[in-house]
């Protein structure tokens, strides 16, 4: 008989900032021997309380597998979730950030003192084909 045991629950937000609970259970063959039952452990899921299967990403950070949303692990209570400084981010989503920053400071230091952010938004299409 296979049984799905629960592990433990993360508290978590979706991409939108909606609260998420995410499950981690692992999934128990009990098979009766000479010696009596015995329990073997199986492989170890996640899932959100709705039952919808999820992807281990990063630390506290997991893909919903049927739309590819990123679910991240809520900030503690006692942070300032607005602090994008702060707030938890997935591997990737990390990566992005960095990366957009880095590009940001570049385009910053590119741009004469006199230049608008506007300006800038349309000089940044790249290059055009001629």
């Amino acid at each position: 008989m296979i049984e799905k045991k629960e592990l433990g629950r993360i508290a978590c937000q979706g991409e939108d900032g909606r609260s998420l609970t995410v499950v981690r259970f692992q999934f128990f063959e009990t098979e009766e021997t000479a010696k009596g039952a015995r329990k073997r452990p199986g492989a170890i899921g996640l899932a959100l309380t709705s039952g919808e299967a999820l992807r281990q990403v990063d630390e506290g950070c997991f893909e919903l597998i049927e739309t590819g949303e990123l679910i991240t692990a809520a900030p503690d209570a006692g942070s300032d979730a607005s602090d994008r400084e702060n707030a938890p981010l997935c591997h990737y989503e990390e990566l992005a950030w960095q990366e957009n920053r880095m590009w940001e400071a570049r385009r910053k230091a590119s741009l004469p003192d006199d230049h608008t952010d506007q300006a800038a938004s349309n000089s940044s299409a790249g290059p055009k084909n001629s």
